[in-house]
């Protein structure tokens, strides 16, 4: 599975306060050196809640390393169950809403990043334009960014041992085991939005059928060049 930005709005979102960043503290691929994920937030950690009241488990913020941050009952459930992909966790120094201070507890994680080749025979994915110095057979092995996803699929030989984690090709992105999710399910934690990976689509539901259907036919046409 992979955790996706929420839908509809039931839920309150955060967004960080004068966040302050390390650039010396990214994750690097191991063979090209080159970024694969964002700089990590130091100092004070603030968020300050925004939308609706209801306050959920995962709480997705704007300006974290991460997707979303957890709540005190998430980190306790998943610790109890064994998750496997946490590295470290760290929690925030204070939440507000509307200025003031909430009592609320969440946490930031550091999450492991695995090798899982994605299988672009398979996968319908439109690229950009290639950038040399950014080929590498395991972060990216075209060179080129991921503008569109329209469908997503590892190689079937490709196994992760954790239920959390991230990869080498897909930056910040999160992907849950099936395991993780029954756990979330069953402890009834909220406000965790996922899809499977082949209805995974960053494609913007007002794009046209016309637009959708020229970027597929560009997509073929990739991949016959990529060959």
């Amino acid at each position: 599975f992979i955790a996706v930005q929420p839908t509809g709005t039931k839920y309150a979102w955060g967004e960080v306060v004068n966040p302050i960043y390390d650039e010396k503290q990214i994750d690097l691929c191991p063979l090209c050196k080159n970024y694969v994920s964002g700089m990590k937030w130091i100092e004070e950690k603030i968020i300050e809640l925004r939308g609706r009241k209801n306050i959920p488990d995962f709480l997705y913020s704007y300006g974290t390393k991460t997707p979303f941050v957890i709540s005190e009952k998430a980190l306790t459930v998943l610790k109890e169950n064994g998750i496997k992909g946490i590295i470290e966790t760290k929690m925030i120094d204070k939440v507000i809403a509307k200025k003031e201070p909430v009592d609320l507890t969440f946490c930031t994680m550091e999450l492991e990043r695995c090798e899982m080749p994605i299988d672009y025979v398979r996968s319908k994915i439109l690229f950009g334009k290639p950038h040399s110095e950014l080929k590498c057979k395991l972060c990216n092995p075209f060179g080129r960014t991921k503008n569109f996803i329209f469908e997503l699929c590892f190689d079937d030989k490709a196994t992760a041992d954790a239920d959390i984690f991230h990869i080498y090709e897909m930056g910040s992105t999160i992907f849950l085991s099936e395991r993780f999710i029954k756990i979330c399910q069953e402890n009834q934690l909220t406000g965790l939005f996922y899809n499977t990976i082949t209805d995974y689509s960053t494609i913007p539901a007002f794009f046209s059928k016309e637009t959708r259907a020229k970027m597929l036919k560009e997509i073929e046409d990739q991949k016959i060049e990529l060959q």
